[in-house]
């Protein structure tokens, strides 16, 4: 059998009375028809409350309808009523204080018969006046109202013609005896009395004036004092106008008594007009307290189950909150609000089935849609009961049937199984591949069971079960195969067990191995972009040096103003391209690692000041406003990188400036907490520029990205400043924040937390005295010898030098310089690192060997911590990085020579190109020499091509010094297999290195009769 027994166990029950399969058919289609009646009804609540929402939502859009019209129709109102009371203040104001009119006015009117028109301006609609001229009611008894009516054209025509003659109506002022009117705008078909047939003003009156009541009665007067809005009465049958009017009045009194009217009949489709617009089965209307209708858009209002009179009838519409609202009545929803300058309300009515109409095609989808969910749910439904559960449940009664097809499958697992007794370790149960791989192992390793009941034994806490633990098993053959064993604890027949699993991961353990090595590959890669940076940077700047160093030189050349201008523009272009250059480089050593943060001493005020006087005259030219803030609480004196602080900083008001074009630009420089000596410092720079959203600010600090694509085009840039300021900050172990407004501005606010210096004080580490030479006079000519192998830029050298006032002697190689050297005196050496043949380094290290204590000043394209520590060794005393400008090769000269004045210079000078070397130049040699070899021939071992590289580049630069060429080619040859990763032949010529080598030292040393690498020892 397939599966062993180890030990005799008793017979297990084949069989039980339970069908087990049935329970859970039947517990399963429980499960399945119980979830689809759920289901069903959670989609039916949920289209119930989608048609809520619905029905909901459509009440509220009729409610903001009608807030909408209630609104304007309010302010209809306010209109006319402000226009009355105007008229009726002005009049009780002037009344008997205006001047008699004209005698040819009040004689035309007269000679007219009481009739006259009058348009004082051509803008306004004409004005009727007219009279009942008889012996009681003369003339000149009329003339306080002719007097008015000339006013009354004027100020009325203005109001007629900002509210507009249609919506106006008739406005019409007349006297209380009824025996005098006048009417804004004139009728256009002859005169009221004319076409009503009225055979007076007074009978006129009567048809179209509004009843005030008794103006003489007490009582009456009283009221209408009492009341300082117009009187509102029902629509009536208009003379002057088609169609029912609304009619509005109101009384002017002088010395207590009434002295003229003025009136108002307009069209009652002005109100309608501006009532929420009817929906099917929906009615809009006015009512005053007494249900008389004012304004309706139901055009069945005399029938008795119209809409109209079903809310006459009902007391829904009767709304004195003063507030709108909204009630469910006989079958209607009813939206009401008290107009409150008169007595009425406006009310909007609708009903069930305006909602169902309006809201059909929506709710008829939902019910739709809700009945195609629940036929495709239960279709589904017995779709899975039919092919999924009847066909699983007869597999299980197949299953359950034979429990020896079980074994037989467990059996032939790909991978291997066994069932080991905790107590004696015995197998009590394995599978084919098991004992395969038992009967595989090598007979002096473990057995595999034994191995695994360790493994379980030796965890310090017993766990129900162990995965993923990876044994070694040694083979016959000798190769080791790798396991990944999983255990787990279980009882088998009462005793405790030990359930193993396992599966051959050789094979996968062989990719992990070589994606181990694809890593390294990659880390490779990694050094290798990091050289290309370096290799870039001084490709790129030692053109960039010529072209910045000629520009500066012609600026101080007297130019045409035009000539001048294109010379500025091209500098600051070539500027802005060596800042970006710049950024890329030092973002390339932040990835890398390579970038050091220093700490030193340094006057934190100090280089904030010094930023800021390099950027006030940049932003002057734009016209901004440029501050300056700082806490009088800072120390004097902190620890830190200053220089990359400076950076952080210019690279802020660079871009403040840039983005701002009116306004000002601040920066602001405090401690975080002022009640703490070591509270970090924050650094703010604000401007009123152009701002940023929120959804700019997200990835505004990720490398190469702007706050959208239009900024690069507009203002231009990388997008890499900011970026460089965060991983600078974060290397300080500080942060950095931003807070904008668009069109307000943005605020960039660093915190860095550094510690106070509060020793006593000493001159700044990064900053040396004031030097003050003199280039001419009694003080003699200053020479330096130049190494440079670039023609361009030995003649901008030699230009850049003569500006200053300084003698330059120029040589194309560093051998070229020893020779130069040899021949004279020099009062400084300036060399480029990177020449062919003998470079910067070994020139250095030549010269120091000859005792020379002249300052040596590198200047180069590129120039990482490796560069400066090698310049160190080699006893440069500075390094220029290209391009230099004449400002800081002036201060450096300055200073250096200054130095040299006071140093003590060797008294004894080697020829080290030919002859024996100095005794402990020569031990110093040898030993480096030695152990460079050594360092190669372990690195070779282990791989390591950096350090290949590193230790054979030391020694041909030691043997390029002592002009030993043949050494220091093999060495140029081997480091050419290393950079191509071609290891093998470097180890056989590093053997004929180490004899060549030993033979040449022997030959050069000043006591012969040593062999051998002595000194090594």
């Amino acid at each position: 059998m397939a599966i062993h027994r180890h030990k005799d166990h008793p017979h297990e029950s084949t069989a039980s009375h339970i069908d087990f399969p049935g329970v859970l058919n039947r517990y399963q289609r429980g499960l399945l028809y119980g979830g689809g009646i759920i289901t069903s009804i959670v989609l039916a609540f949920v289209t119930g409350v989608v048609l809520y929402s619905l029905v909901k939502d459509y009440i509220a859009e009729r409610y903001a309808e009608f807030v909408l019209h209630d609104t304007l129709l309010q302010l209809e109102l306010r209109i006319r009523d402000s226009g009355f009371r105007a008229s009726i203040a002005h009049e009780e104001a002037v009344w008997g204080s205006r001047p008699v009119p004209e005698r040819s006015f009040i004689d035309s009117f007269s000679e007219n018969g009481g009739r006259i028109v009058l348009q004082r301006n051509g803008r306004f609609a004409p004005m009727l006046v007219l009279g009942d001229i008889t012996a009681r009611n003369t003339v000149d008894a009329l003339t306080p109202y002719l007097a008015m009516s000339k006013e009354f054209s004027s100020w009325v025509g203005a109001y007629a013609q900002e509210l507009g003659y249609e919506r106006l109506g008739y406005f019409y002022a007349y006297s209380p005896d009824r025996s005098f009117v006048a009417f804004m705008p004139a009728p256009r078909n002859g005169t009221p009395i004319e076409s009503s047939h009225a055979t007076s003003v007074h009978d006129l009156l009567d048809h179209v004036a509004p009843d005030l009541g008794d103006l003489s009665d007490p009582t009456t007067i009283a009221r209408l004092r009492t009341d300082p809005h117009p009187v509102w009465q029902p629509p009536s049958p208009g003379l002057l106008l088609e169609g029912p009017v609304i009619r509005m009045s109101q009384a002017a009194f002088f010395d207590g008594k009434p002295v003229v009217v003025f009136a108002n009949n307009f069209p009652v489709g002005v109100l309608e007009a501006m009532l929420p617009v009817g929906q099917y089965d929906a009615v809009s209307l006015v009512l005053d307290r007494q249900g008389h209708i004012f304004a309706s858009t139901d055009s069945n209002a005399g029938d008795q189950d119209s809409l109209t009179n079903r809310i006459r009838r009902s007391n829904a519409w009767n709304n004195e909150t003063g507030k709108i609202q909204l009630r469910f009545h006989d079958g209607l929803f009813v939206i009401s609000n008290r107009l409150k300058i008169t007595d009425w309300t406006l009310i909007y009515a609708f009903s069930w089935r305006t909602i169902v109409v309006e809201l059909w095609p929506k709710l008829a989808g939902y019910c739709v849609a809700l009945l195609l969910l629940i036929g495709i749910l239960w279709s589904v439904l017995l779709l899975l009961d039919r092919k999924i559960f009847t066909p699983g449940y007869l597999r299980s009664q197949r299953v359950f049937e034979s429990e020896e097809l079980n074994r037989t499958i467990i059996s032939t697992t790909p991978f291997g199984l066994t069932l080991l007794s905790l107590d004696s370790g015995d197998v009590l149960l394995e599978n084919d591949v098991m004992r395969a791989y038992e009967a595989n192992s090598s007979p002096s390793d473990v057995p595999l069971h034994v191995q695994m009941i360790n493994h379980f034994k030796k965890a310090t806490r017993k766990p129900p079960g162990q995965a993923h633990l990876e044994i070694p098993l040694k083979l016959k053959d000798g190769s080791v195969c790798d396991l990944e064993v999983g255990l787990v604890a279980t009882k088998y027949q009462g005793a405790d067990a030990l359930l193993c699993n396992f599966s051959d991961i050789t094979a996968r353990k062989a990719i992990e191995r070589t994606l181990q090595e694809a890593r390294i590959a990659a880390d490779a890669a990694n050094q290798a972009k990091s050289v290309f940076f370096a290799m870039m940077s001084h490709e790129i700047r030692t053109p960039l040096n010529a072209i910045l160093g000629n520009l500066e030189l012609m600026a101080r050349l007297p130019l045409p103003e035009h000539q001048s201008d294109y010379l500025h523009s091209v500098t600051t272009s070539s500027k802005v391209l060596l800042a970006i250059i710049n950024d890329i480089l030092d973002f390339s050593k932040i990835e890398s690692g390579q970038l050091n943060i220093e700490v030193i001493r340094f006057d934190l005020v100090e280089v904030i000041e010094q930023t800021c006087a390099i950027f006030a005259p940049v932003a002057g030219e734009k016209g901004l406003q440029f501050e300056r803030m700082v806490d009088d609480g800072l120390a004097a004196h902190y620890l830190g990188d200053p220089n990359r602080i400076r950076q952080i900083v210019a690279n802020l008001f660079s871009n403040a400036i840039k983005f701002t074009a009116a306004g000002k630009v601040m920066i602001e420089l405090y401690r975080e907490d002022d009640t703490r000596d070591d509270s970090p410092i924050v650094i703010d720079v604000s401007d009123t520029g152009i701002g940023m959203t929120p959804e700019q600010q997200k990835g505004l600090f990720q490398t190469f990205s702007q706050a959208d694509s239009s900024i690069a085009r507009r203002y231009g840039g990388t997008g890499l400043g900011l970026s460089l300021c965060k991983r600078l900050t974060e290397l300080m172990g500080g942060r950095i924040e931003i807070r904008s407004v668009p069109n307000e501005g943005s605020t960039f606010a660093v915190t860095l937390p550094l510690k106070a210096d509060r020793s006593e004080a000493t001159a700044r580490p990064d900053q040396e005295p004031d030097v003050q030479l003199s280039v001419s006079g009694e003080v003699p000519t200053i020479e330096i010898l130049v190494a440079e192998d670039n023609p361009a830029n030995r003649a901008l050298m030699t230009a850049q030098l003569g500006a200053l006032g300084y003698r330059a002697n120029v040589v194309n190689s560093g051998s070229a310089a020893v020779a130069r050297f040899a021949e004279r005196s020099y009062d400084m050496v300036l060399t480029d690192l990177n020449m062919p043949g003998m470079d910067g380094y070994a020139l250095a290290e030549t010269l120091r060997l000859q005792g020379t204590g002249v300052p040596i000043v590198a200047i180069t394209a590129h120039a990482g911590d490796d560069e400066r520590r090698r310049c160190d060794k080699a006893g440069i005393d500075a390094v220029l990085i290209k391009p230099a400008l004449l400002d800081e090769i002036d201060r450096t000269i300055r200073q250096l020579i200054d130095k040299a004045k006071t140093a003590r210079r060797p008294a004894v000078v080697w020829d080290v190109a030919q002859g024996p070397l100095p005794e402990d130049v020569h031990s110093a040699l040898a030993h480096s020499t030695h152990r460079s070899i050594a360092a190669v021939s372990s690195a070779l071992q282990s791989g390591d091509r950096k350090v290949v590289m590193t230790h054979l580049h030391s020694l041909r630069g030691s043997f390029a010094v002592i002009h030993e060429t043949e050494l220091a080619d093999m060495c140029r040859t081997m480091e050419e297999l290393a950079r191509n990763n071609e290891m093998i032949p470097i180890s056989d010529m590093l053997k004929s290195f180490e004899i060549l080598a030993e033979a040449v030292l022997q030959k050069r040393r000043t006591n012969p009769a040593a062999t051998g690498f002595e000194e090594k020892l």
